[in-house]
């Protein structure tokens, strides 16, 4: 699946980007898709125009997909002012348990 978003800035400058999922693997308890993270050596055949379209099925199966990891987080990293400070402190990503 793959989603798009243009901004268009003029009409000579335009900037986008693409969105790709696919079935969750790893993350499949979350959520039952997942965006597709190229590993960096791939990076440049997927970007390449010359790339034949029938290789790109097999650089996109080149995920980092059983490198993720993930843990819950507090539900504060959702809000947009917390305590009147804007929530992009780190404690906002540390894993969170419940408290007793």
């Amino acid at each position: 699946m793959c989603g798009r978003y243009t901004r268009y800035l003029s009409w000579s400058e335009i900037h986008g980007l693409y969105r790709l999922t696919a079935p969750a693997e790893g993350s499949k308890q979350l959520h039952d898709r997942q965006p597709v993270i190229l590993d960096q050596a791939y990076y440049d055949a997927w970007l390449n125009p010359a790339t034949p379209a029938g290789d790109l099925v097999d650089v996109l199966s080149h995920d980092i997909d059983d490198q993720l990891q993930f843990h819950r987080v507090s539900r504060d990293v959702n809000a947009t002012v917390v305590n009147k400070q804007r929530n992009d402190a780190a404690h906002f990503i540390a894993p969170f348990t419940n408290p007793t």
